[in-house]
């Protein structure tokens, strides 16, 4: 229930200035440890993000070698 509430929180924090992306995060984690069906959401959505992360990371290299 707690991480649920953090989590929401964080939701309503995003679009103002301030740390609302370390809250979801923090609210997602706590859920995870609660809720098997979370993690396995959690997992899925790292998989799909690590690609998209690595390609993020290869543009802003070559931005700061160009540059």
């Amino acid at each position: 229930m707690l991480a649920t509430a953090i989590t929401l929180i964080g939701l309503v924090m995003m679009p103002a200035p301030g740390p609302g992306m370390l809250v979801v995060a923090f609210g997602l984690v706590m859920l995870a440890r609660e809720s098997a069906m979370a993690a396995r959401g959690l997992d899925a959505a790292e998989l799909r993000l690590r690609p998209l992360w690595a390609r993020a990371s290869a543009w802003w290299q070559r931005r700061r070698s160009a540059g």
